[in-house]
C-alpha cells in the first residue's frame, strides 16, 4: 500500500510557508516577483498533493479496486522501494524547511518588509525542487491514466471470465433443469403409462410364465424347438401353429419354454413384440374374449418405449367415464400397436379351457384372424388345446404339431426329481433305472401320468414294494388310446385319494378341507387365503393366526394333488383334469364339501370385530381389509356356497340374523367395487342392508323362508335407498326367492326405491321374465308405475328385451303410450336405441300412437333418425303418417347430415324434406 505521509509533511510545510506573511503582518500581493511566484507554484502543489492523498493514495475504494493487481501510481509510493517520486517528495520537503527556516531567521521577531525577505527565495535549490515535485505529480496524472485504462482492461476481462462463468453455470443449470424436467416427464409418462395400462386389465401373466417354466427339467422342450413346424412358424410371415394335445401331456409347460426361447432369440430385437395369455377354466371371470385381447394389447404396448397413440386414445374416451371399450375397439387398438412391430408373436395356451359360452372362444380367435389378415401387421399365432372337433375346426388348413411328452422329457422330469424318494431308492441306481424306464413305459405321451406315478412311489417303503407298485401301474395302464389313458389318469387319481386316507387322522382331515376348499372355490386362492381358510373353526370368534397350517404341510398331505405357483402365490390342483375327477367323484371323497365351505364363511364372516356394522370412513375400510384379507372372498362368495349347500347351516342363519354383520358385508361387496359415490364421498349406503336383503340379492330362498316363518324378519324392510327384498331377489332374477317373498304375508309388491323403480321395474330392467311373470301373476302391481325413467314398458323397451316388452302388452292394464317426465313413449326409446325387433312389437301392439310427441316436439321418427337407424325409420314411415318437420332438427335434416342416402329417400318419399335440398 501507498505511503501517504512524505505528502502529507510537504502539505504541511507548503501551508507554514503560505501562512506565513499572515503570521508577520505582510501582503504577499506585495512581495517581490520570485516570492510571488513560488508562493504561487507552492499553493498548485498543495492543491495536487492534498488531492492525491485525499482521491487517491488515502481512498480506501481506490486501494481496494487494486488489491491483487499491480498500480504504477501507487508502486510510485511504496515505502518497500526507493522510487523517483519519493525522492523528490523528500528533497521537496528539506528545501522547503530550509527555506521556512531562512525565513525565521530573516525575520528575527522585528517587523520588517518584503525588501529584507527577498534573498531568502533566490535559491534556486528550493524552486527547483518545488517545480520538479509539480512536474512529477502531473506525470503521476499520467500513471492514473495508465492505471484506470489497465484497471478497465482488467475489468473487462474478468466481466467477460465472469459472463462465461456465468454462461457455463447457466448452460449447467440449463442442463440439469432439462435432467430433472426429462426424468419428471419421463416418471409422469411412466406414471401414466401404469395408470392406462392397469385400467386396460389388472392381469398379468408373467408370474405364471416364470412358474411355468421353471418347473421344466433343463433340455425339455428341445424336440418340439428343433422341429421343421416351429422352426417354419418362426421364420414365416403371419404364420400359425396349431398343437394339440391330450389331457396331460404337458402342453402348458411346453408353452412357456416357446415363449422362453421367442424372448431369448429376440431379446435384442425391440421391433419384435411377443403376447401371450394363458387360459384357464377356474378363471372365467376374468377370461372373457374381451379380457384375453386386453392382456395381449397389454404386453404389446408395455415393450414400446412411450405408450402408444391408439391407447391413449382408447383411454381418453373410457377411462374418465368408467366405462370399457368394446371388443371391436379393442381389436382395432391391438391391430394399431401391433403395427408399430416388425412381426408379432402371439402365444394363446390351453385354448379349450377359454369359455365356449358367450361365445368367447370363437370370439377370440375371430379377432386374432383377422389380425394376422390385416395387410399392415405380420402377426404369427401359436396355440395349444386339446383336440376338440370345435376347435380344430378352426384350424382346419394351418400347420399343426401334435403335442406329446417325449420319453425323453418324461425321463429328464425323472431324474430331477428320482432324490425325492426314500433313501433306499438313491443308493441304488439299478432300483432307479427300473423306476424310470417302467414309468415312462406306462404314461405313453402323458406326462401328467408320469407326475402322479412318481407319486405313488414315495410312501413306499421297500424295494420289494417299489416293484409291485411298478408292476401295478404297468398293468393298469395296458392298452392304447386317450380314452385308455384317461381311465388311467382316473384310477391314478383314485389311488392318490387312498393314500390321502390312509394317513394320520389331523392330515387326511388338512387335505380334505385343502381339497374341499380349492375344488370348491369361486376362484383360484392365494396360499395365506387358503391358510387364513383353513385356520377357521366353527363356533370362532376371531381369527386364530396360530392355527394357521404351513403351506409346506398343506402341499405334503395332498399327495401330489395340489401344486404352488412360486411367483404368483396361487395354490391349485396339479391339473384340470382333476377338477374334472372331483366334480364327478365329490360325492364319494367330500359329499359336504360346500356345507363346511359355506359353514366357515359364515363364521369368519361374523367374527366380533365385524360386530361394530359398516366402516364410517374409507381408511378405517381399507384397514378392516389389510386385517382380514380374506375378508374380501368371503363377503363375495359365502351366498354362492350356502345355495350349493344341502340345508342352511346355523352359522349361516346366525349370521343373517346379526344387522351389523350382514350391514358390514354389504358395504364390503358394494365398497370393493365402487369405494367412492359421484362426489368422492365413501359410501355408507349398506348401512341399511339387513340379512333378508342379502339372502334376497344372492337367491337363498331357503334361508328368506326361515327368516320369514322362525324369526318374523320383516319382509318390506328397506335399506337407505327404500331397496325391498323383493326388489332386490327381482332385479337378480331369482325366481325362488321371489316366490317365497310374494307369498309372505302383508308384503308389499308395488313399492317404488328412491328413483321410483318397483320390483317389476327392475325385473323388466335385466330381462328377467320367469320374475316378471311371477310378479304379474299375483295381480299384486301396476304394471304402468312411473319410476324417474319412466314405466317397466320404458326400460325393457330400452335394454331391447323383446320377450319382456311382449309379456308387458299382454297386459290388459299395459299402456303402450306412456310418457315419462320428458314426454317419451316406449316406442321412442326403442327407436333411439335401435332394437328393431321391439320397434316391430310395440308398432303392432293395440293403440299404439307412433306420431307422439316428446316435451320438444320429437316423436319417434326424430330419435330414429337422429341416431342414423334407417330400416327403423322406414319401418316408423310405413307405420302411419307423421308430421312434417322442416326444422334443423328434423328427421331429414338428420338424414342429410348422415348423407344417408336411403334414410333421405325415404323421408323424401314420405313427404319429408325437399329432394332438391
Amino acid at each position: 500500500m501507498a505511503e501517504p505521509l512524505g505528502l502529507i509533511g510537504v502539505v504541511g510545510v507548503a501551508v507554514q510557508l503560505i501562512q506565513l506573511s499572515t503570521e508577520f503582518g505582510l501582503d504577499w500581493k506585495e512581495a517581490p516577483a520570485e516570492a510571488s511566484s513560488l508562493i504561487h507554484e507552492l499553493q498548485n502543489l498543495k492543491t495536487v498533493l492534498c488531492e492525491t492523498h485525499i482521491n487517491l493514495l488515502s481512498n480506501p475504494d481506490f486501494v481496494d479496486a487494486f488489491c491483487g493487481r499491480h498500480s504504477a501510481l501507487l508502486s510510485e509510493f511504496d515505502p518497500l522501494y526507493e522510487t523517483d517520486t519519493m525522492a523528490m517528495v523528500s528533497t521537496c520537503k528539506s528545501e522547503l524547511e530550509s527555506l521556512l527556516e531562512d525565513l525565521r531567521k530573516r525575520m528575527g521577531g522585528s517587523r520588517l518588509g518584503w525588501g529584507r525577505l527577498k534573498g531568502a527565495f533566490q535559491a534556486s535549490k528550493t524552486r527547483e525542487a518545488v517545480e520538479n515535485l509539480y512536474r512529477k505529480c502531473l506525470a503521476l496524472n499520467q500513471l492514473l491514466q495508465i492505471d484506470m485504462a489497465a484497471m478497465t482492461a482488467s475489468i473487462h476481462r474478468e466481466v467477460k471470465e465472469g459472463r462465461k462463468e456465468q454462461q457455463q453455470q447457466h448452460q449447467s443449470q440449463y442442463r440439469s433443469l432439462n435432467h430433472i424436467r426429462g426424468r419428471v416427464d419421463d416418471e409422469a409418462a411412466r406414471l401414466e403409462q401404469e395408470t392406462v395400462l392397469d385400467w386396460l386389465t389388472p392381469i398379468d401373466y408373467f408370474p405364471q410364465q416364470n412358474d411355468f417354466f421353471r418347473r421344466r427339467q433343463p433340455g425339455t422342450g428341445q424336440w418340439l424347438l428343433d422341429s421343421e413346424e416351429f422352426q417354419n412358424w418362426v421364420t414365416t410371415k403371419n404364420q400359425t401353429l396349431f398343437c394339440p394335445g391330450i389331457p396331460g401331456a404337458g402342453k402348458t409347460i411346453l408353452t412357456s419354454i416357446v415363449i422362453d426361447h421367442l424372448h431369448t432369440r429376440f431379446y435384442d430385437q425391440p421391433d419384435v413384440g411377443i403376447a401371450y395369455v394363458y387360459c384357464n377354466f377356474r378363471r372365467h371371470d376374468e377370461q372373457n374374449a374381451g379380457d384375453l385381447l386386453a392382456s395381449l394389447l397389454k404386453q404389446l404396448a408395455q415393450q414400446r418405449s412411450s405408450l402408444p397413440d391408439a391407447l391413449s386414445d382408447l383411454y381418453s374416451k373410457h377411462g374418465l367415464m368408467k366405462s370399457r371399450p368394446s371388443i371391436e375397439e379393442l381389436s382395432e387398438c391391438l391391430g394399431s400397436v401391433s403395427s408399430e412391430y416388425s412381426k408379432v408373436f402371439i402365444i394363446v395356451d390351453a385354448l379349450d379351457e377359454c369359455d365356449a359360452s358367450y361365445r368367447c372362444r370363437t370370439s377370440l380367435l375371430d379377432e386374432l384372424f383377422n389380425l394376422q389378415s390385416a395387410t399392415s401387421v405380420d402377426a404369427n399365432l401359436f396355440t395349444t388345446s386339446r383336440p376338440i372337433s370345435d376347435i380344430v375346426q378352426r384350424f382346419e388348413g394351418a400347420p399343426s404339431l401334435e403335442i406329446r411328452a417325449s420319453r425323453e422329457d418324461i425321463e429328464r422330469y425323472l431324474r430331477g426329481h428320482i432324490g425325492e424318494l426314500s433313501s433306499f431308492v438313491t443308493r441304488r441306481q439299478d432300483l432307479q433305472e427300473e423306476i424310470i424306464s417302467a414309468i415312462s413305459d406306462a404314461t405313453d405321451g402323458m406326462f401328467l401320468l408320469a407326475q402322479l406315478f412318481f407319486e405313488f412311489l414315495k410312501d413306499k417303503t421297500s424295494p420289494t414294494k417299489v416293484r409291485k407298485a411298478l408292476t401295478q401301474l404297468r398293468d393298469q395302464s395296458a392298452g392304447p388310446g386317450e380314452d385308455q389313458k384317461l381311465k388311467v389318469l382316473s384310477l391314478a387319481y383314485d389311488q392318490a385319494m387312498e393314500r390321502i386316507n390312509g394317513q394320520l387322522d389331523d392330515h387326511r382331515h388338512l387335505a380334505t378341507l385343502v381339497l374341499s376348499w380349492i375344488t370348491c372355490a369361486m376362484r383360484p386362492l392365494m396360499t395365506f387365503e387358503l391358510q387364513q381358510a383353513l385356520a377357521v373353526e366353527p363356533g370362532d370368534t376371531d381369527f386364530d393366526e396360530d392355527n394357521m397350517p404351513e403351506v409346506e404341510d398343506i402341499v405334503s398331505v395332498c399327495a401330489g394333488l395340489v401344486t404352488v405357483e412360486d411367483e404368483s402365490g396361487i395354490i391349485r390342483l396339479v391339473h384340470y383334469t382333476t377338477q374334472d375327477y372331483f366334480e364327478r367323484k365329490r360325492q364319494r371323497w367330500f359329499p359336504n364339501a360346500e356345507s363346511d365351505v359355506s359353514k366357515i364363511c359364515a363364521t369368519y364372516l361374523s367374527f366380533w370385530p365385524f360386530g361394530t356394522g359398516p366402516c364410517c370412513t374409507y381408511d378405517d375400510f381399507r384397514e378392516r381389509v389389510r386385517l382380514y384379507p380374506f375378508y374380501k372372498y368371503m363377503a363375495d362368495n359365502w351366498a354362492h356356497h350356502t345355495r350349493k349347500a344341502s340345508c342352511v347351516s346355523d352359522e349361516v342363519l346366525e349370521f343373517l340374523l346379526s344387522r351389523e354383520h350382514t350391514t358390514a358385508a354389504g358395504q364390503f361387496m358394494q365398497a370393493v367395487y365402487y369405494p367412492c359415490n359421484d362426489w368422492g364421498e365413501f359410501d355408507n349406503e349398506p348401512r341399511m342392508m339387513q340379512g333378508i336383503h342379502l339372502a334376497a340379492y344372492f337367491g337363498l330362498d331357503k334361508a328368506i323362508q326361515l327368516l320369514l316363518d322362525e324369526h318374523q324378519v320383516n319382509p318390506n324392510g328397506c335399506t337407505s335407498c327404500h331397496r325391498t327384498p323383493l326388489m332386490f331377489a327381482a332385479e337378480e332374477g331369482r325366481l325362488a326367492a321371489v316366490q317365497v317373498l310374494l307369498a309372505a304375508d302383508g308384503v308389499d309388491v308395488d313399492v317404488g326405491d328412491t328413483f321410483g323403480e318397483t320390483a317389476l321395474y327392475l325385473a323388466a330392467s335385466n330381462g328377467h321374465d320367469a320374475v316378471m311373470r311371477a310378479l304379474v301373476d299375483s295381480g299384486k302391481v301396476d304394471v304402468n308405475a312411473m319410476s324417474w325413467h319412466g314405466t317397466p314398458l320404458h326400460i325393457a323397451a330400452e335394454r331391447g328385451h323383446e320377450s319382456a316388452v311382449r309379456l308387458l302388452l299382454k297386459t290388459d292394464e299395459i299402456d303402450v303410450n306412456a310418457k315419462n317426465e320428458y314426454g317419451v313413449t316406449p316406442l321412442a326409446v326403442a327407436a333411439e336405441k335401435g332394437h328393431q325387433a321391439v320397434v316391430e312389437c310395440l308398432l303392432a301392439a293395440d293403440g299404439v300412437e307412433p306420431a307422439t310427441k316428446n316435451n320438444r316436439g320429437w316423436t319417434p321418427l326424430h330419435y330414429a333418425a337422429q341416431q342414423r337407424h334407417t330400416a327403423i325409420v322406414q319401418m316408423l314411415l310405413a307405420a302411419g303418417p307423421f308430421e312434417p318437420d322442416y326444422g334443423d332438427y328434423s328427421p331429414y335434416s338428420w338424414a342429410v347430415r348422415w348423407g344417408d342416402e336411403a334414410m333421405i329417400q325415404a323421408l323424401v318419399d314420405a313427404g319429408h324434406g325437399v329432394p332438391d335440398s
